[in-house]
């Protein structure tokens, strides 16, 4: 990407590909054409607009308004967003690059006057909020307009309060205690692994946030449904919540025992200090101290805020020169779609807050733009940007050139990177977070039928060997085929078929397995094997497929091909001569019963502690020429 002499110029725009002097910006070379058009057309055609607003304007005096106060002076006219026909209604979201070029056309006049600031902004706030409706105008009406108002003031209180993350004695205390050195040493293991060469996407910052994630999930902080009864320890039942007056406290929950019916306030802090010691809470406690231990280890991060009522942090990665989705609740890295896909979440808007700048993320977490856009009516594009804008241009005006060269060619990037949805490269779980009861309650507890269909065939050098083994880790997470160390990664990338199975992960116990999800009767898993263009016959087969069950909670396997099934008794080491000429096995798994809110967990596959490197299922076909090949 060039450097044009216009780049301060940038953040005017937004995603201000408008440069003056012939300056230009060079887009990656993997931009579809089809969206370089869409994004040339509408800036031509804002353009257009522009500059038949522009001379409309200047043959207009200002005039006294309908109600005796002086209307606008022509700076301020000129300077006034587009709006739909619709007084205050949301403008078009259409395309991305629509969004993007929006305020492209206001480069020349935005350069004539003061940046904007955040004073201005809510005085404009106060007199929406104190407008009188008109007969015509609907209760609805006034509801879009309050929430507008509310979306607005809720960026502009995030932003000043991304200070906090920048206080040089809390950095120090948070740096304190981060188990640098425990974290360092599990890092070093992974990069000696062979393995992870291979991997040019791992990086030590990266290896070290998804430590860092794992920590703070298990050794660190707890997560809190509803406060135990410190009388008798009994549970509590919501009754109701209230505001707070104290500036460290954002709201203030109220419980009550069932028990002994005792009053249980939970104060949801916001008071990094505090949190550091409390160390509990739910997802806006986890997400604000993570992202403060992030900023203590000097890495660029954001609070990111979600309006469907989430929060969580990006890190910028220096290696990968991106921007990296993590939710410490979920211990998840590098995971955007996995609220929409996974969470079945209906997002609108995303935005993202750090000391020094303020952005529009909602595109990264969607694969769905033109839906995202359908949902997007609670205040018009326009303002959106130009209360973003307002508030990153005062900051960076603040900063080093330096920095702000640097922080404005990292936007222009991320902007670009928006212009094409994510694709979906995987299947998503329903959130992890929380009791079952409380995830159903929001919707967010969603059962995956994961169907990759992946079928095993024997390489080559399997058939010159007579013997094609296949094996799995579910601590590493992956398949190996031994004769020629071919991995898969991820455990359902290498099954036929999986209804309601998922990973788990239990960082306090330190071990790892695969069950059923939580709410499901049921959880079934089938990995296909086939041998049809093989120049070789399946003589024996043996399986090792461990598992782990408590209270009823039951495993079943069975071992198939094309003409019957066979029942592996215990799980242990099964060994079967196969029918001469069958060509195709499958191997599948049924995992079921269990007692209570914790059944999914009475029934597990494969469980292994986090520490070892062993591939504990394995899957071995013995072979023998066919007749008439003995070369």
């Amino acid at each position: 990407m060039t450097e044009p002499s216009c780049l301060k110029d940038l953040e005017e725009n937004s995603f201000d590909i408008y440069c003056k002097d012939g300056d230009a910006i060079m887009l990656p070379n993997n931009i579809p054409i089809r969206d370089l058009q869409i994004f040339r057309n509408q800036l031509l055609s804002r353009k257009a607009v522009h500059e038949k607003r522009v001379s409309e304007a200047s043959k207009n005096t200002s005039k006294p308004s309908a109600t005796g106060i002086a209307g606008p002076s022509e700076q301020q006219q000129q300077s006034k967003p587009l709006q739909n026909n619709a007084t205050n209604q949301p403008s078009s979201c259409n395309t991305k690059s629509e969004q993007l070029s929006i305020a492209a056309d206001r480069n020349s006049e935005a350069n004539q006057s003061p940046l904007p600031t955040a004073s201005i902004s809510n005085q404009a706030i106060s007199q929406r909020e104190i407008t009188v409706p008109s007969s015509e105008e609907s209760k609805d009406k006034m509801k879009h307009k309050l929430e507008g108002t509310n979306l607005l003031e809720k960026i502009d209180t995030i932003f000043h309060k991304m200070s906090r993350y920048e206080d040089k004695k809390l950095l120090a205390k948070a740096l304190a205690i981060i188990p640098r050195q425990e974290l360092s040493v599990k890092v070093a293991k992974q990069l000696e692994d062979p393995s992870s060469q291979s991997n040019p996407q791992l990086h030590t910052q990266e290896l070290l946030l998804t430590e860092l994630l794992k920590w703070f999930k298990t050794s660190f902080f707890s997560w809190v449904d509803k406060p135990q009864c410190p009388s008798c320890e009994g549970p509590t039942e919501y009754v109701s919540e209230s505001p707070s007056f104290d500036e460290s406290i954002s709201r203030i929950e109220e419980y009550k025992c069932s028990k002994c019916g005792i009053e249980v306030p939970f104060p949801r802090y916001e008071d990094l200090d505090i949190l550091l010691q409390s160390r509990r809470g739910r997802c806006g406690e986890w997400a604000n101290v993570f992202t403060l231990l992030c900023r203590a280890l000097e890495w660029d991060a954001r609070y990111v805020y979600d309006v469907t009522d989430h929060v969580w942090t990006e890190v910028y990665s220096i290696r990968q020169k991106r921007w990296l989705h993590c939710d410490p609740c979920e211990a998840a890295l590098d995971t955007p779609l996995m609220y929409e896909k996974g969470w079945g979440k209906k997002l609108s808007y995303v935005i993202a807050f750090s000391f020094e700048e303020v952005q529009d993320v909602t595109w990264r977490y969607s694969s769905q733009h033109q839906e995202i856009c359908s949902r997007r009516k609670t205040i018009s594009e326009q303002e959106l940007i130009d209360k973003i804008l307002s508030l990153s241009r005062k900051r960076l005006s603040s900063l080093p050139p330096e920095r702000t060269q640097f922080l404005l060619r990292r936007r222009v990037e991320e902007l670009v990177e928006f212009l094409s949805p994510p694709e979906a490269t995987e299947e998503y779980g329903g959130r992890t977070s929380g009791s079952n009861e409380w995830r159903e309650a929001r919707g967010e507890s969603k059962t995956v039928i994961q169907k990759p269909m992946y079928v095993w065939k024997p390489s080559p050098a399997s058939i010159k060997n007579l013997k094609f083994q296949v094996e799995y880790s579910t601590t590493l997470d992956k398949y190996v085929e031994t004769s020629t160390n071919r991995e898969v990664s991820g455990w359902n990338r290498g099954v036929y078929s999986a209804e309601a199975i998922f990973r788990k992960e239990e960082l306090d116990w330190k071990t790892v397995y695969l069950a059923r999800t939580e709410g499901s009767a049921v959880g079934k898993i089938e990995w296909k094997f086939n041998f049809e263009s093989c120049e070789a016959a399946v003589s024996q087969i043996q399986v090792r497929c461990p598992f782990t069950v408590y209270e009823n909670g039951t495993v079943q396997w069975f071992l198939c091909d094309e003409n019957n099934c066979q029942k592996i008794p215990d799980g242990k080491e099964f060994i079967t001569q196969p029918s001469p000429g069958v060509t195709e096995f499958t191997l599948r798994s049924e995992l079921g019963n269990g007692k209570g809110n914790l059944a999914w967990q009475h029934a597990q596959l494969f469980r292994q502690s986090t520490d070892s490197t062993d591939f504990i299922f394995s899957i071995i076909f013995t072979l023998k020429p066919l007749e008439g090949n003995h070369s």
